[in-house]
């Protein structure tokens, strides 16, 4: 396994450990994927 792939899985078991930011996580994945997305410009400072 690659060091760029192991270093994924770590920050997925991570986002995914505490079931508040999971839960979040979730429905954010459910909304994209129902296409309830929208772009927004980006401000340059």
């Amino acid at each position: 396994m690659l060091l760029d792939e192991f270093n994924s899985w770590q920050e997925t078991l991570y986002l995914l450990s505490n079931p508040a930011n999971a839960e979040h996580l979730h429905k954010s994945i459910q909304q994209a994927g129902e296409g309830k997305t929208f772009e927004k410009e980006l401000i340059e400072l």
